[in-house]
């Protein structure tokens, strides 16, 4: 967690390609607009 977002990591499971891939997912704290720059941060 930081000052502006919590980054989680999981593993998602593809069942119709049986493959598994490690993903992470940025959760912004509070905020409802945000730009491109910081979501590939």
């Amino acid at each position: 967690q930081g000052g502006f977002a919590t980054v989680f990591y999981a593993k998602w499971l593809d069942k119709e390609q049986n493959f598994l891939r490690d993903i992470s997912l940025k959760l912004i704290d509070g905020s409802k607009s945000y730009n491109e720059k910081f979501i590939k941060e």
